[in-house]
């Protein structure tokens, strides 16, 4: 993996975090539970990292 895939791949993880409707979900979790993670939150996060991966790859 070269340093600009890494950097797209982390940085479209980062951003699903940033935008994405998930953080909402992980928000709304973190309040009702005492500020604990909601399971599965890298779930989606890491499916587009691993996508931007792949894709940088076949380049």
């Amino acid at each position: 993996m070269t340093t600009d895939q890494a950097i797209g791949s982390i940085a479209g993880h980062e951003i699903v975090h940033a935008i994405d409707k998930e953080i909402y979900k992980d928000f709304k979790y973190a309040n009702s539970h005492a500020g604990k993670q909601r399971p599965g939150r890298e779930v989606k996060t890491k499916e587009i990292g691993s996508k931007i991966t792949e894709e940088s790859k076949n380049k």
